[in-house]
């Protein structure tokens, strides 16, 4: 099966409506932004863009099992799966080169807490690894932003 027509199986499973959402997720040919419940957006350039990965948890009640991450040189960008412009982001972020849709496949498939490079460029996975299950469980109730 090919991975476009998997990722679409996959995040086409939600039912709410997009305004029930309290994440939203967008780019333009400049800039990516993320903005959480009644928070400020946050944008960055694409330049700026270090890496990308997803974060798996499973058996977190409170938290979302998939949270994407958008690294930036002294930040990182989260974002539930499911949120509003998730699929076009999903799009977009496949086209840097060098993506890795095997570690998508890897993430959707995975039954532990863990988390998957998808792209990245200097330091981002040790930035990555240092975040801690409490992180996203704040954010997942929109209590911080990363």
């Amino acid at each position: 099966m090919r991975i476009s027509r998997l990722l679409k199986r996959f995040f086409e499973k939600d039912d709410r409506k997009y305004s029930e959402r309290p994440s939203h997720v967008g780019f333009d040919q400049e800039r990516f932004w993320v903005k959480h419940c009644e928070k400020v957006e946050e944008s960055f350039l694409w330049k700026e863009l270090i890496g990308v990965a997803i974060r798996i948890f499973k058996n977190e009640p409170r938290t979302p099992d998939v949270f994407w991450i958008l690294g930036v040189e002294k930040k990182l960008l989260t974002y539930p799966d499911k949120a509003t412009g998730e699929i076009e982001m999903l799009k977009r972020l496949q086209k840097l080169p060098g993506f890795n849709n095997n570690a998508i496949i890897s993430a959707m498939s995975c039954i532990e807490n863990e988390t998957f490079i998808c792209w990245e460029s200097k330091d981002f996975t040790l930035r990555v690894n240092g975040l801690t299950n409490q992180n996203f469980d704040e954010l997942a109730n929109c209590n911080i932003s990363l």
